[in-house]
């Protein structure tokens, strides 16, 4: 999980929709509200804004995702922090949107779904909301790729709301780190290590699980 910095105002294509269909949004539930939205060009446009935003990688696991063609597992999918159908009046609050991967939901059965598709209308944990600027404090990460912590609510989160322990994960967050865990590094270089991996490159593209990497990196400093 990697801090995500929102802009503080909503694009204009998402207000100018909200004014124009106002009247048709009145009385009904999130889900309902959400479902009109999915009709417009401008859901699109927002899929692709928000992973711009994040860099291209999702805002739970890390992974990376991209916005269009193939619909794969790493086609990002929007999620809302508090989720749509409990907390209605967040359906288009901006800064309750993210972008998520599919969370294994487009891999063959037998699987194990994680991220939106596992949180589905569960509550996150505001502590763990990517949009929180400790978000990245909230647990460590093992050098066998397992995210741990001694707050219960956290792990809980963590573990159930969430699946981020579940054995994909966990294997791809190990092979992310091998190269760290193999090497010897000096406190000093911390420092800088870890911003390199927080600018995205000349595409834009964050590195892959680059959130999972800077708290690894944390380590060395403490």
């Amino acid at each position: 999980m990697k801090h995500i910095v929102k802009s503080d105002n909503p694009p204009d294509f998402l207000e100018n929709w909200l004014r124009r269909r106002s009247k048709q949004l009145i009385g009904r539930s999130g889900n309902e509200q959400w479902n009109l939205f999915k009709k417009n060009r401008a859901h699109q446009k927002l899929q692709v804004l928000l992973a711009e935003e994040q860099g291209y990688v999702c805002a739970y696991c890390n992974r990376q995702i991209h916005s269009g063609i193939p619909e794969d597992d790493e086609q990002s999918r929007i999620d809302h922090l508090q989720p749509k159908g409990r907390f209605p009046d967040q359906t288009f609050n901006y800064q309750n949107l993210v972008s998520s991967c599919h969370g294994n939901e487009r891999v063959p059965k037998p699987r194990e779904v994680h991220c939106d598709s596992q949180k589905n209308e569960n509550e996150l944990p505001a502590a763990l909301f990517p949009t929180n600027l400790d978000c990245e404090l909230q647990f460590r990460v093992s050098d066998e790729g397992l995210l741990v912590t001694s707050n219960p609510i956290i792990q809980k989160g963590i573990e159930e709301t969430l699946n981020l322990n579940c054995a994909k994960l966990i294997v791809l967050r190990k092979s992310a780190l091998a190269p760290f865990a193999e090497t010897h590094i000096e406190p000093s270089e911390v420092d800088t290590m870890i911003a390199a991996y927080k600018v995205p490159d000349e595409n834009g593209r964050l590195e892959p699980f680059c959130g999972i990497i800077i708290n690894f990196l944390r380590q060395y400093s403490e």
